[in-house]
């Protein structure tokens, strides 16, 4: 029902030739309701209403708050999807989402790339990955070592792996970064820190899990 209703919106003349300020809260809205979708569909009624028209297009790509969410999922396109979204957000805060199952080996420079290039503007980061071989293990253990955010305020870690690989003594460790001097709130999943860290101190909320 609702991409029919998007659909007809679409379609209708006025809506082509209102002024960009009352298009602009149309998308915003339509962004919002899509936030219930499933990770990497969240911009689906939003990519569709830019297949309307170059107008309806033109403001929606030039229009920086409606791209400030960017997801990485096991789907292909969602990495261009993501190319797209930290060029369209401008110099715009952004919250990031990784979640990666398959592949993660061939995909783990990119996504490292990415979120390191973005740093200076995220403010939330969830990573979540599979991991097959030690490799991409020190990969990932590096690239968070080094992470170097302003502005960061949220960061959570969830990660899969072999339970034959990345244990010392029963536990799974991690060295967390140093140049994060905004995190207040840290979730990690599946592992703990390698040693005290300067970024807990200033910590609103820690929490650790592991799966029973």
């Amino acid at each position: 029902m609702e991409k029919s209703s998007t659909s007809t919106n679409s379609s209708n003349p006025v809506l082509h030739s209102a002024p960009p300020e009352i298009i602009i809260t149309i998308l915003e809205s339509l962004l919002a309701s899509s936030q219930s979708q499933p990770l990497g569909r969240k911009y689906r009624d939003l990519i569709c209403f830019t297949h309307v028209s170059s107008r309806l297009r033109n403001i929606a790509v030039t229009t920086p708050t409606l791209w400030t969410r960017i997801e990485i999922t096991d789907k292909p396109a969602s990495f261009e999807l993501a190319k797209n979204c930290l060029e369209r957000s401008g110099s715009l805060k952004l919250d990031i989402t990784v979640c990666v199952a398959a592949r993660v080996g061939t995909r783990l420079p990119g996504i490292i790339g990415l979120v390191s290039h973005a740093a200076d503007r995220t403010e939330r980061l969830f990573l979540g990955l599979a991991f097959r071989k030690e490799s991409q293990w020190i990969q990932i253990q590096n690239a968070i070592y080094a992470l170097e955010s302003p502005i960061l305020n949220e960061l959570e870690l969830k990660f899969w792996y072999d339970d034959s690989l990345f244990v010392q003594n029963g536990i799974r460790t991690l060295s967390l970064p140093t140049r994060v001097p905004s995190l207040r709130s840290l979730v990690l999943r599946e592992v703990v820190p390698a040693a005290p860290s300067p970024s807990l101190g200033n910590l609103k909320t820690l929490v650790m899990a592991w799966a029973t």
